[in-house]
């Protein structure tokens, strides 16, 4: 991104060309020969005009190796490079692409004094090609992301012979805006006007060809050679290098070739658009339309190359709609491609092409062209190669190959000579027809003139938008946020403030964000009352603003000053005790008296001015005394000053008044009109009420769209104590309404009522005690919501008695039995606090399929509720991808009766601790029974039921309108059948309760219980759980580090005693993933708590070996652990081995310690296994009488092998050691 401060954008923009950019040319000194020696040693185009250049002996040294230049018009590159030994550069031989470069100028050659090494482009990061510099050579389009130079580019320079493409973005599909320039005639010196100015982010350095505007419709050499032609092209991105000729590439339709080969073939500069993309008569070619073209022209502007328009085959309303397009954007089309099979003469030739230069405001190229074609006319029905055919083709194509190479703006053409033997200028014999010797033989002038050269359009500039202001009066501190779009094409933004009534004044700038983006700006010195704007300067230099806002304070207190036309004021507490509707519609009532009824009215939880409720009025009533008006009235003393602000949003017209009335109805003075606004608008007003002793506020005609939130009507006084005693009064009056809305929460209500009945007080302090009990009231009720809403969460939780359930238990009973306003907050937040640490889940995201629903519904079973109907798909709703459950005309009456639901079965869980978690939403007034569910061994765990009705409040972000849904916690082992889902019926549904955010909305289609769900996950704390063997001996080997619960002691394997009938053992402190271990406990049931990642193999250590998940028996003369005791397997007693457990491989090469005295635990069969012995076994292939079999390498017979363990093994009497396979 770049960062500057505002600037003013230069008309030089707007320019055709840019000749103003350029140092001063050269001189030019023509001619015929030379002879003797010469030296070029000022700025000049040395021009030397004979086919033979140099005499005998003669030599021409280029000194001024920066500028001087040798053009040969009659000499072809190629030929040039053979006269290379009479010319020097600084006094060195001249040696082609070395020292010195030849490049085609028309039909000759022009000789520039440098190699092919050359980095022609230098950047400058200042003006005037000042500050930090670098140099690029001719390559592909570079990025300059990682560049130190990246938005920083201020001025180049660029030599003579070199074209540059500067972008302001990177990306191979979004170059942003992008420009052309080309130093033809001489090097370039440019300032880059603004919108590229500290912007640049991709550039690219191509090789520029004077070619001559003569040219040919195909590649061949054949054909072009004997024309004389200086460029061809066929119709594809072919690699064809030649020295006399520049070969011009064609992205010929979408999808071929391929835009990137297009970009980086050729040696052309340029590059031509599709091939008639409008032609549906010829199978040759594909159609496209304009869209589909333009979706891929962002890719084509950034190969950096000179781009030319699709041709189309005589549709011109295609190539003006997509011209247009170009230009609307402010995208880059730097020439026009025509074809002209016109069967007329120059006149209406030149006709037709004036009007297709005057509509696009392009150059010409006509890139096929001839005098008619195969589907047009010609005199007589002979079309043959007759001489009288040929003079009729020279009689009308001469004028009009004349008339092309008279006509500046025509940049370049190019025959086509598949047609009839009459109008071609190479026949079937390969000679040239007498058209083709005239074409063969027009001296053709330079294509490009800088002249006609086209700077793309300004892109479309947009106003910023979606501007607020929210003060912070603690800080005094005004957060600005609103919303730009031009990006870097700014030239800048500024913060302007001011009081009410003065001149504005600059208070800051924002630096500019590369791409549109959201803004935020802090003003730290602020007061309440002052306004904003926001001024964006865009790249033509218009001013845009955004509307002006006002820093209000949001949440006023008695006793907070207020700054008012200069002087100091202090609230006397809000007259409007539920201005911010967090008693619901309390004290408000529509126009007939009537408390507020959903028809017209709902309180929103959520997407107010501070991101909590506010009122959203759905009628569009006219008449303030009907019930789809709104009102609110409030006693107020005559003769005393009035502070009023209100939050209201609505984009269209509407009337929010406050006004002073006698009988409480009719609006007799209105002392504030609200302004609508398309965000949230905070406004202010001062007024003296005179002989009134009400006030009210009113809202009528409001669309269906108004949303109201923080009205404030507060008494206002020079003097502080007698606001804190009107604050007193303001307080009293909303602890009134309080109680009421708490009614149904005893102890809430009860210690709330005796506060109020007994209250006494004027001063500050005695406000603050009421005000903070008024408020704890409602952070009560929040409080008993909020543990009513986790209860089941919590049940679960502590019913899985994990280690610390106990004071989870006592946080959630002392919860439930708070009895007043403050232990039910403390209870919440502890057992809130408590619940968290309790289970420190995490994600386990690999056993649900399609969990988003981004790709595909693998793995769900859709549609598999009761009811198959409505709209049940794959959605994209607020920002996410989701599965849509709609309801279609069914009744709430139906209840339980039918369902909507998507379901997925989940295998190979592991062990552990599960919820199911997901998002959820639905729109206002549809709510019902929506809830996630897991199924685990027939019991069903279900999650608590959908509470967001957000979907369609256009305030609130997306992230907000989606409400996190979880189950309750359950132990889930291995292989266990789980099943997961979201189901919703129309239990809890009020038909046609839902309406239209529009005017007197009628639509009713009975949507009420409809959910979209996504973003399925399994909450996770892995933990093993399982039963403790007879004795309170285990093994145990997990796949995870691991940590016992509280009585459980872990060990390893060091030994056997000195009688081998028991196992010595030493405590394990920190248990690792996959190794075995053996635990003891007096407890029935033990929990693993276990952490980490996983391993995917156990192991074994001292012969303990350990397996994880495993349905095979205990190998014979391994040793199991049963009854607190290990015994040695038979071959007629092989138990099932357990999961997560381990056996003993084998005692007998265990040490033996002698005079043990730590922990040990019994083993039988030990003391047998070590007095087994056989007979030595000989390795050197004599015969053995020991029986056979395998063995381990210490002699012990083995009846089991294992897999990967080194053993001998005796066959026939001999005797091989081998690593065992199978």
């Amino acid at each position: 991104m770049k960062n500057r401060s505002l600037g003013v954008l230069v008309a030089l923009l707007m320019l055709p060309a840019f000749s103003a950019f350029m140092v001063a040319g050269n001189t030019t000194e023509t001619v015929s020969q030379v002879s003797g020696t010469v030296t070029l040693n000022t700025d000049v185009d040395y021009v030397i005009t004979a086919t033979n250049p140099f005499a005998d002996g003669a030599v021409l040294d280029i000194t001024n190796t920066e500028r001087a230049v040798v053009i040969l018009p009659n000499v072809k590159p190629s030929v040039a490079a053979t006269h290379l030994n009479h010319i020097r550069i600084d006094g060195a031989k001249a040696v082609k692409n070395t020292n010195c470069m030849i490049k085609i100028y028309a039909n000759g050659s022009i000789i520039l004094p440098h190699g092919k090494n050359i980095t022609p482009l230098t950047v400058y990061t200042g003006k005037g090609q000042t500050g930090e510099s670098d140099s690029f050579a001719v390559g592909t389009r570079q990025s300059l992301e990682n560049h130190a130079l990246n938005n920083k580019i201020q001025s180049f320079t660029l030599k003579r012979g070199y074209m540059v493409w500067f972008a302001t973005k990177s990306a191979s599909n979004n170059p942003g805006y992008n420009r052309i320039f080309i130093a033809d005639k001489e090097d370039l010196t440019v300032d880059l006007p603004n919108i590229l100015s500290s912007s640049v982010s991709a550039l690219r350095v191509s090789q520029w060809n004077d070619a001559s505007k003569k040219g040919y419709a195909g590649w061949d050499p054949a054909f072009n050679e004997p024309l004389n032609t200086t460029w061809c092209y066929s119709w594809d991105a072919g690699v064809n290098i030649w020295d006399d000729r520049e070969y011009v590439t064609h992205h010929h339709h979408e999808g071929w070739p391929g835009i990137s080969e297009v970009g980086n073939n050729g040696t052309s500069a340029n590059i031509l658009g599709n091939n008639e993309p409008d032609n549906t008569g010829d199978d040759r070619e594909q159609v496209n339309s304009v869209a589909e073209v333009l979706a891929t022209w962002p890719e084509m502007m950034a190969t950096g190359r000179r781009l030319g328009s699709p041709a189309v085959a005589g549709n011109y309303a295609w190539l003006y709609e997509f011209m247009d397009s170009i230009d609307a954007r402010g995208w880059r089309c730097d020439f026009v491609a025509v074809h002209a099979y016109w069967y007329s003469d120059w006149g209406s030739w030149n006709s037709q092409l004036s009007g297709i230069r005057n509509r696009t405001g392009r150059p010409i190229w006509i890139t096929e062209m001839n005098y008619g074609a195969n589907w047009t006319g010609w005199p007589g029905s002979d079309r043959t190669g007759s001489a009288a055919n040929y003079a009729i083709q020279m009689q009308h194509m001469k004028p009009i190959i004349d008339g092309l190479e008279a006509t500046p703006w025509i940049e370049r053409y190019a025959y086509y000579n598949w047609v009839e033997d009459c109008r071609k200028v190479i026949d079937g014999n390969m000679k040239l027809t007498p058209i083709g010797e005239y074409y063969a033989n027009k001296e053709s002038g330079i294509a490009y003139s800088s002249t006609y050269n086209v700077v793309p359009k300004l892109p479309k500039m947009k106003d910023p938008s979606d501007f607020s202001v929210r003060y912070d009066k603690d800080s005094h501190t005004a957060t600005l946020t609103w919303r730009e779009y031009n990006g870097e094409y700014n030239g800048g933004i500024t913060i302007e403030r001011r009081m009410p009534g003065e001149a504005w004044q600059t208070v800051g700038n924002a630096p500019l964000q590369e791409s549109a983006a959201w803004y935020t700006y802090k003003d730290k010195n602020s007061l309440n009352g002052y306004e904003y704007r926001v001024c964006v300067e865009d790249a033509a230099g218009t001013k845009r603003y955004t509307r002006v806002q006002e820093a209000v304070i949001e949440h006023l207190e008695a006793g907070d000053a207020i700054q008012i036309n200069g002087q100091m004021y202090y609230a006397g507490g809000n007259l409007m005790v539920n201005g911010d509707f967090d008693l619901g519609t309390a004290t408000w009532t529509d126009g007939e008296g009537n408390a507020l009824a959903p028809e017209n009215f709902m309180v929103m939880s959520a997407g107010g001015v501070d991101g909590g409720p506010f009122l959203q009025v759905w009628s569009n009533e006219i008449n303030m005394h009907k019930a789809g008006a709104l009102k609110n009235m409030v006693e107020i003393e005559p003769g005393q000053d009035y502070y009023f602000s209100a939050a209201v949003l609505n984009p269209d017209f509407a009337f929010h008044r406050l006004s002073l009335t006698k009988d409480g109805t009719t609006e007799d003075s209105v002392v504030a009109g609200m302004d609508v606004s398309p965000q949230w608008a905070s406004q202010t007003a001062v007024f003296n009420s005179g002989e009134y002793t009400r006030a009210m506020f009113s809202g009528r005609r409001m669309g269906g769209k108004s949303r109201i939130d923080k009205v404030v009507l507060c008494p206002i006084f020079k003097d502080r104590d007698k606001a804190m005693e009107a604050g007193i009064s303001c307080a009293l009056k909303r602890a009134e309404h309080v109680l009421s809305f708490v009614q149904e929460y005893e102890d809430i209500h009860t210690e709330l009522s005796a506060t109020i009945s007994s209250f006494s007080g004027k001063d500050e302090a005695s406000f603050d005690r009421l005000n903070s009990l008024v408020e704890g009231a409602l952070q009560a009720r929040m409080a008993i919501l909020s543990v009513d809403s986790v209860a089941s969460y919590a049940r679960a939780a502590i019913a899985l008695q994990l280690e610390g359930y106990e004071e989870l238990e006592k946080s959630f009973e002392k919860a439930l039995s708070a009895m007043t306003i403050a232990a039910h907050i403390e209870g919440w937040e502890a057992m809130r606090k408590i619940l968290n640490d309790y289970l420190p889940m995490i994600y386990a995201t690999e056993y649900i399929q399609s969990a988003n629903f981004a790709t595909s519904t693998m793995g769900w079973e859709t549609k598999c509720g009761t009811y198959t109907g409505g709209d049940q798909r794959v959605n994209t709703v607020a920002g996410k991808q989701c599965w849509n459950a709609w309801w279609s005309g069914i009744s709430a009456s139906e209840g339980l009766a039918k369902t909507m639901e998507v379901s997925q079965q989940l295998s190979d869980i592991s062990h552990g601790v599960y919820a199911l978690e997901c998002k959820a939403a639905t729109e206002h007034h549809c709510l019902s029974d929506q809830h996630a569910y897991m199924v685990i061994g027939g019991d069903t765990l279900s999650s608590p039921n959908l509470s967001y009705d957000r979907l369609d409040i256009p305030t609130l972000a997306d992230s907000a309108k989606w409400e996190v849904l979880a189950t309750p916690p359950v132990y889930i082992a291995d292989r266990q059948d789980v099943v997961i889902g979201f189901r919703g019926s129309k239990q809890g549904a009020i038909d046609n309760a839902w309406r239209k955010f529009t005017p007197n909305s009628t639509t009713r289609d009975m949507r009420e219980g409809w959910w979209c769900a996504t973003d399925f996950t399994l909450r996770f704390y892995p933990l093993y759980r399982t039963t403790v063997p007879e004795g309170g001996w285990g093994a145990i080997c997990l796949p995870r580090n691991f940590t016992p619960m509280a009585g459980v002691k872990i060990y390893e394997v060091v030994g056997l005693n000195a009688d081998c009938t028991q196992l010595c053992l030493t405590e394990v402190e920190t248990p690792l993933a996959g190794v075995p271990y053996i635990y003891h406990t007096v407890e029935k049931e033990v929990v693993f708590y276990e952490t980490g990642e996983p391993v995917t193999s156990a192991s074994m250590v001292n012969n303990l070996r350990g397996n994880f998940l495993t349905a095979t028996k205990v190998p014979a003369t391994c040793y199991y652990l049963q009854n607190g005791q290990w015994h040695r397997a038979t071959t007629s007693d092989r138990p099932l081995m357990e999961n997560f457990s381990a056996i003993i491989r084998r005692t007998a090469d265990l040490p033996v310690l002698e005079s043990w005295l730590g922990v040990t635990m019994p083993i039988n069969g030990a003391a047998e296994e070590k007095a087994q012995s056989i007979q030595p076994i000989i390795d050197d292939g004599e015969s053995s009488s020991t029986s056979d079999g395998f063995y381990t390498v210490d002699g012990q017979r083995v009846e089991s092998p294992f897999v990967g363990e080194v053993y001998i093994q005796i066959q026939n009497g001999k005797a091989r050691k081998l690593l065992y396979k199978k």
